[in-house]
């Protein structure tokens, strides 16, 4: 807020619990933002994006899914709606803070590589939903790789399969599981190209 960067005292302070109520995918209607109140009553810019004022400890990467068609119409994709079921109870629950690419990490009209950048830098741990539509998603490989060269903790959940995506028959992970000690070697696998897509070093 304008407030704190001209140093006023005291400065607009902000309910930790109320903003995790705000960002939630939901909310559609606010896009992830929160008012400042004094600089609103000082008549200076006022509205702030949730993630400017809290960072997100959890960065959720997933690809979207399978689509299919939801309540009135809407277009749904499978692990996108698994991924939002899932922040929404850690955060119920443990009071984390996730960073999500809908409805609350993104702004209208911000850079998308951008902003996936900031969310990966600011959080702590990555949940990376693995299925076979994700380690062919060029951007599920360049969150992949940005999270383990910032060295994050790195969480792996295999998505089941729910149908088809554009990149293949299967939008859920279809080797072994984690019994198998060498389960991650499906990725490579059925990755049609494992390097990075802007970089083309391996994966």
């Amino acid at each position: 807020p304008q407030c704190v960067q001209g140093r006023e005292a005291p400065p607009c302070c902000f309910n930790r619990h109320r903003l995790l109520l705000s960002f939630n995918e939901q909310d559609t209607a606010r896009g992830g933002t929160v008012e400042c109140a004094k600089c609103s009553a000082a008549g200076r810019p006022h509205s702030l994006r949730i993630l400017d004022v809290l960072a997100p400890e959890v960065f959720l990467s997933y690809n979207w899914g399978s689509e299919r068609e939801g309540a009135g119409g809407r277009k749904e994709y499978s692990t996108q709606r698994e991924v939002a079921a899932l922040k929404a109870r850690m955060e119920a629950a443990l009071g984390l803070l996730a960073w999500f690419d809908v409805n609350g990490g993104m702004g209208a009209g911000q850079d998308v590589k951008a902003a996936v950048e900031d969310g990966i830098r600011k959080s702590t741990v990555v949940v990376v939903f693995l299925s076979d539509a994700y380690v062919n998603s060029d951007n599920c490989k360049r969150e992949f790789a940005l999270a383990a060269r910032m060295s994050k903790f790195i969480i792996p959940v295999l998505v089941h399969d729910a149908g088809p995506t554009r990149l293949g028959p299967s939008s859920g992970w279809t080797g072994p599981g984690p019994a198998d000690p060498e389960w991650w070697r499906h990725a490579l696998s059925r990755c049609s190209d494992p390097t990075h897509p802007d970089t083309s070093e391996p994966l």
